[in-house]
């Protein structure tokens, strides 16, 4: 990304995280799945035990000028039934801000 867009970097990330329809697909509502989210590899957000009757997570990280690589991950929570196909990060955005001087 940095060398397509050389003149900027990213700043913040934004997105909405919650459990998509999983009725549709026949499993239990009481489906679940965990997500984290990751900058550079250190944990900046975490949420357990979602199910598709929470309301959305809204995901809102600043990012600084050496942050390099974000990581979402989601996993099923361990249940029988899971929902782990089903949660979603939603509307995902990198805000952009210019590059100071002297900064990659």
């Amino acid at each position: 990304m940095r060398k397509a867009y050389p003149g900027v970097r990213p700043a913040r990330f934004r997105a909405v995280a919650g459990v998509g329809n999983v009725s549709a697909a026949g499993l239990p509502d009481e489906s679940r799945g965990d997500f984290w989210v990751f900058v550079d590899g250190q944990l900046k957000l975490k949420r357990m035990q979602i199910d598709p009757r929470d309301p959305v997570v809204q995901v809102y990280l600043k990012l600084g000028p050496d942050d390099r690589f974000l990581t979402l991950v989601h996993t099923d929570s361990g249940a029988a039934k899971s929902c782990c196909g089903f949660l979603i990060f939603g509307d995902p955005v990198l805000e952009l801000v210019p590059v100071e001087e002297g900064r990659p």
